[in-house]
């Protein structure tokens, strides 16, 4: 509980199901269950890490979540500014 206290006060706290598709993205893997539920994480943390792993990993939901990794991928793609400002 303390940890999540200290999280939401940072910042947006989120909790979503993940897909690993390959191996690797251990750093998302290594906090997910069995079913690649991870949470709570904090928001801004998840988009940027799973965008960074994309294909190996999608977020399956929620939705709001997989269209911002979708918004940072395809803003990166495009070599405009990152949504969630910085780099990723």
């Amino acid at each position: 509980q303390l940890i999540t206290a200290g999280l939401s006060s940072a910042g947006q706290v989120v909790r979503a199901r993940l897909q690993f598709l390959e191996p690797g993205a251990w750093e998302l893997r290594s906090q997910s269950d069995d079913d690649g539920w991870i949470g709570p994480v904090d928001r801004t943390w998840l988009v940027r890490t799973a965008a960074a792993y994309a294909p190996k990993v999608l977020v399956v939901e929620p939705e709001d979540v997989v269209r911002e990794v979708v918004d940072t991928l395809a803003t990166a793609a495009a070599g405009g500014p990152y949504p969630l400002g910085g780099q990723p």
